[in-house]
């Protein structure tokens, strides 16, 4: 290797050092400021109820967000089955013909004798 190589790769390796130890140090920053604060002294007492009183509100704070996207997401529900009801066009019920009113229509020629009997068998069912 090169010396200008030899002293590139220490450069990085430097570089990664120095990088190592930024993000170790914004970590424990980061778990110190988590953490409730210990202490005998009036502001480390105050310290820590205003820390538990944070706690308590981000808790509620969280809790309501997922109330309001719960909320959100069953009225896009409730919408699309509205809209897909307005969409579809109404059924229409068939009229149900009497025994007598089924036999007419295979007298006048309008049904066979097979079809007056099953529709007389479907409505006994309903």
């Amino acid at each position: 290797m090169t010396p200008e190589e030899e002293a590139a790769q220490a450069s990085a390796a430097a570089a990664e050092a120095e990088e190592a130890a930024r993000v170790a140090r914004e970590t424990q920053d980061l778990e110190e400021e988590e953490r409730e604060p210990g202490g005998d002294s009036p502001e480390q007492i105050r310290a820590r109820k205003e820390y538990r009183l944070r706690k308590k509100k981000e808790t509620e704070l969280q809790t309501e967000r997922e109330k309001t996207i719960a909320l959100e997401a069953r009225v896009q529900t409730l919408e699309e089955v509205a809209t897909r009801r307005a969409e579809q066009p109404p059924v229409v019920e068939q009229k149900r013909l009497t025994s007598a009113e089924a036999w007419q229509k295979v007298d006048l020629g309008e049904w066979t004798r097979e079809q007056a009997s099953d529709h007389i068998a479907d409505t006994r069912y309903f």
